[in-house]
């Protein structure tokens, strides 16, 4: 389960994501684990961030 808080229509394409990556054979779990707790508005830059 993701560390922050997100609405549940959210939660789906993290997941998604997560198996998309692990599937590309991408295993550092410094990288994962940045992907599942950190915001993805902050992976947006600032202009786009109310969109993402």
């Amino acid at each position: 389960m993701l560390s922050y808080e997100e609405d549940d229509d959210a939660l789906i394409p993290a997941a998604s994501l997560i198996l998309k990556l692990r599937g590309l054979g991408i295993s550092d779990r410094h990288v994962l684990n940045a992907i599942e707790t950190v915001p993805r508005t902050l992976f947006v830059p600032k202009p786009w961030r109310a969109q993402a």
